[in-house]
């Protein structure tokens, strides 16, 4: 008599098992806190689009000292600190635009008047 098919026995299996990777809680925000910080980081030498980078910096540094509280991991910090970078290269940029558009213009004023 032949045995069900449910009850045949299976080839044994070799090998470990695997388990689910598990991340830890933060690992999202530091990462997206990361690419925030790198993207407002390019973007704050562009006069105009630097407003831009100001705003995705704050946002990253946001996210980015949360994921530290979460999880403490080095990429939060690392991500908040290219941030606050972001933020600060942001505000010389557009110091120095002003500034040199300030010259701009009172060197066009004195050579009109003279």
């Amino acid at each position: 008599m032949s045995t069900p098919y449910n009850e045949q026995q299976q080839a044994p299996q070799y090998g470990y098992p695997q388990q689910p990777v598990q991340q830890q809680k933060g690992a999202g925000l530091a990462i997206t806190s990361l690419v925030l910080g790198i993207v407002a980081l390019f973007l704050s030498w562009i006069p105009f689009v630097n407003y831009i980078a100001v705003i995705l910096g704050v946002v990253g540094l946001v996210l980015g000292v949360i994921g530290i509280w979460k999880s403490k991991r080095v990429m939060s910090i690392i991500g908040s600190a290219i941030c606050l970078l972001a933020i600060i290269v942001s505000f010389v940029a557009f110091g120095s635009f002003v500034n040199e558009v300030d010259k701009s213009i009172q060197e066009l004023e004195n050579s009109q008047s003279e």
